[in-house]
């Protein structure tokens, strides 16, 4: 039997901008806000939907788009536990424009696979859907505009079709119950302790993907599928003047409900005790630990963020070295170990630590990676 262990500690252990002396340069300003890059034209509709675009030649005759909903499983209702992933799949199978199956063939046709040109995800607090379009023809690209906008309020959510796709994802949430996912559920009110995200995994739960009502799917696709809170984003070998101009003919014209629900916002808590997640599971194939140090996202609004960014990164990387070294020995602590810095919500950040271990080294592993942090300062 294996043994996945979490240790989840409420103090940071890593921000370097502010525990480290630093040296500033007489004519950098910290404070100063990060620009925009320049080559990127940005603007907001009336309606409140935000466009990005950019220029890019190569690769040549390609571009990237992407349609941007600020919205995903936390923003279900009890009843609609996995409806945000149910949204993503029931848009590539009927739309007004696209009858069974023919955006699928149409993909086809034009060369574009799904994974590599064509490809969505649902994530806790947004739902992406991506586009690879060809620019060299002009019908293709200007049909993924087309698809884009049906996506965005043109899907017609047929009962035949949701009940047909019901089988799918539910079929998915099965493939999901490996060892790894099944740890996952006994750790996570651990890892996110008190957060709404612990309960809200973008791929629901069986009893809601069995049984909702067809008005439920509906009503989330309503209710959050609305230009406020959407984004189209637009990469690539293109005239950026007539991307423009494709953006605003098709989606100008979206409206937002006028009792429009306020998209809320759920933080994670901090604690002020060193919360411990002991999991086993009899298939598990390997052994491992995590540290989390979790602490407030502060973002990159200004250049000593930035600054603050790359330092953390450099510390990881050197880190990281260390542990390569370590593995080395004639009785390594741990088999293989990374450290890394980045984003586990909304509203937190997070330095981790991760070893795989020998079961017989499980202690040992956690005092070295502990050890190496303590010895950074």
């Amino acid at each position: 039997m294996t043994l996945l262990r979490f240790l989840l500690l409420p103090a940071l252990l890593l921000l370097l901008a502010s525990s480290c002396k630093q040296n500033t340069s007489s004519d950098i300003d910290l404070n100063a806000e990060l620009p925009l890059d320049t080559t990127v034209r940005t603007g907001i509709l009336d309606n409140g939907l935000t466009y990005f675009i950019k220029k890019n030649t190569k690769p040549e005759n390609r571009a990237e788009l992407r349609l941007a909903v600020n919205v995903g499983s936390l923003q279900e209702d009890d009843d609609q536990q996995g409806l945000a992933h149910f949204m993503e799949h029931m848009l590539f199978n009927v739309t007004k424009n696209f009858e069974k199956n023919e955006l699928v063939n149409y993909f086809e046709l034009t060369g574009q696979r799904f994974g590599a040109h064509v490809n969505a995800y649902t994530s806790f607090d947004e739902t992406v859907y991506m586009l690879k379009p060809r620019t060299d023809s002009m019908p293709v690209f200007d049909m993924a505009f087309q698809i884009l906008e049906d996506w965005a309020h043109l899907a017609t959510m047929e009962e035949e079709e949701i009940d047909k796709e019901r089988g799918v994802v539910i079929e998915e949430w099965r493939s999901r119950l490996g060892p790894e996912n099944r740890m996952l559920y006994q750790y996570i009110p651990v890892l996110y302790k008190d957060a709404r995200y612990a309960s809200r995994l973008p791929i629901g739960t069986l009893d809601v993907l069995e049984n909702f009502n067809y008005k439920t799917l509906r009503r989330f696709y309503k209710e959050w599928y609305r230009p406020d809170l959407m984004a189209v984003i637009a990469v690539g070998d293109f005239d950026v003047d007539y991307v423009e101009q494709k953006i605003k003919e098709h989606f100008r014209h979206l409206e937002n409900p006028t009792d429009a629900r306020k998209r809320e916002s759920y933080p994670v808590p901090d604690h002020n005790t060193t919360e411990v997640s002991i999991v086993t599971d009899p298939e598990a194939s390997f052994t491992n630990v995590r540290i989390y140090h979790k602490h407030e996202k502060k973002g990159q609004k200004t250049v000593g963020d930035y600054k603050t960014y790359l330092a953390n990164r450099l510390l990881a990387n050197m880190l990281e070295q260390r542990y390569d070294e370590l593995k080395q020995q004639e009785d390594p602590p741990f088999v293989y170990a990374y450290s890394y810095y980045g984003s586990m919500a909304r509203t937190k950040d997070a330095y981790v630590n991760f070893a795989m271990v020998n079961e017989a080294n499980i202690l040992r592993g956690v005092e070295t990676i502990l050890t190496e942090n303590r010895r950074m300062f």
